[in-house]
Formats: structure tokens, sequence, C-alpha cells
């Protein structure tokens, strides 16, 4: 009609309403570390979804990835030396809720975590880790990666961005990865009503989540961290090195970081 010349009209009615206030939960377990179990790693991902679609593809396809890799793992008999611990993070979708009170709820503790891993983009082949800004992470997480066949052929990234659960653990300073995907199948249903349970692929799912416990077992294994926890100028200075702080700007969460509100505190 408008290609013909038309004027088009449309009206449109649209039946809301709010809730109010509602509570969430994190998930959270763990396989206990053999000998350095006060070190811990984490493998994570958001349980909550849009409500618009039944929530597959962002993130259900990750939050069972999480929970494969935990019983592989334990399937396996081995235990690992550090402590992997496996949280499935709510509030992601609303504000990155559950991991930012995670980190608060556990601030005492944040230096015992030698690294973290957030899967949050779908189903598709891992196309290696974004290191969030820290180019020196990269050589850690390939001795970690070094017996999984299907690490050679990945491209780790030396970018950063804010969008998923571990940002809050990125401001506290410790080493935070994400994984890089194809998302070829993934734009699509991206908070939609058709990101439904008929788009996952279980060979792509069960690829996923053996890649997340290969990559989760090797960092609980290697003879050190990948990184140091970074203290807040360290922090600071990736932030504006990676662009990231550019991001915060953009969105409205400088102030926070600047006023102590949100992130690694100064020293004493």
């Amino acid at each position: 009609l408008i290609e013909s010349g038309q004027t088009v009209k449309a009206s449109v009615s649209i039946a809301t309403k709010q809730s109010g206030p509602v509570k969430g939960a994190n998930v959270v377990g763990e396989i206990r570390g053999s000998d350095l179990p006060g070190e811990v790693v984490i493998l994570g991902a958001h349980l909550d979804s849009w409500d618009l679609g039944t929530g597959c593809l962002d993130n259900g396809v990750n939050a069972v990835g999480v929970i494969e890799a935990a019983q592989a793992i334990v399937a396996s008999g081995k235990r690992p030396r550090r402590t992997i611990r496996f949280v499935l993070f709510d509030g992601e979708e609303y504000g990155l809720f559950g991991s930012r009170a995670y980190v608060t709820r556990h601030r005492d503790e944040l230096d015992s975590v030698a690294a973290v891993i957030v899967h949050d983009m779908g189903q598709d082949r891992i196309q290696g880790y974004s290191l969030g800004g820290r180019p020196e992470l990269e050589p850690g997480l390939r001795e970690a990666m070094s017996r999984i066949d299907d690490a050679r052929g990945l491209n780790h990234t030396r970018d950063a961005f804010i969008g998923s659960d571990h940002f809050d653990f990125q401001l506290e300073g410790i080493p935070a990865l994400v994984a890089i995907q194809d998302t070829t199948s993934y734009v699509l249903p991206y908070h939609s009503e058709v990101d439904t349970f008929d788009k996952v692929d279980m060979d792509q799912v069960r690829a996923r989540a053996s890649i997340a416990a290969g990559t989760i077992f090797g960092l609980a294994n290697t003879g050190h961290r990948i990184g140091p926890r970074l203290d807040r100028e360290g922090v600071e200075s990736m932030l504006r090195r990676s662009g990231m702080a550019d991001q915060m700007k953009f969105l409205e969460l400088w102030d926070d970081w600047e006023s102590g509100k949100r992130g690694r505190q100064a020293a004493p």
C-alpha cells in the first residue's frame, strides 16, 4: 500500500500489567577442589529470559550447558584441584541483578576467585573467548584448554563489553571470560516470541557443554592462575584501554564506578 502511494494508518492496542516486585534467586552448586579447595573457578549462565517466548536460545541452552558440564565432570570421576562453582544467575535480562548480587554478597571472598566463564549467546559454534580487555590472560587460557581437541582452532579476542553476567566480576578485577560464537541462529529469535524449543540443535548444545566442561576443568587444574586480580587502578586502566569506560558512560554506569558504589574498592 505504501509503495502504491496510499497513506497507511495502523491502530495498536497492547494490554500490559506490572506485577510489582518479585523475589528471584541464583542457583549454585559446586565440586569441591582436591588440594586447592579455597580457590574457586566459576562457570555461569543466566537462568531468566524475556517473557515473549520460552527463552530457549537466550539463555536456556547455556543454562543447560552449565548443568551438563557439571554432570560430565562428576561422571568422569576426576576431582579438580580448585573448587568449581556452577552458577545460574537470575535477573540478567533486567539489569544483571543476579551476578551483581553474587559479587556484592561474596565481596570478602573474591580474592579466592581465580577465573569466571560466562556463556550467553545462543547455541552455535564457539569461536573463542573474550578476554575482557586483558590479553595477558590468553597464554593461561590456552594452557587450560590444551587437552580440548576443538580448542585448537579457537581465536580468543581482546575486546571487552558490558552486556552479561561477567561484568561485575570484571569490575572487581577478576579474570572474566565470555564465550564468543557464531550467532547465525541466535539473531532472529533474540528477545522475541519465536525463541522456542524447536530452534534448539541438540548436537550444538552437547558440543558447547563439552567445551565448557573441558575449559572450566582445565582452569581448575592449571598450576597457576591465568591472571591476577587487578586492584582498582588496574581495573580502571583496563576499562579505559578497552573502551568499556565509554560503554559505561553511554549506559550511565560510570558514576557508580567513580563513586565506589560498584566495582573494586580502593585500598584503605
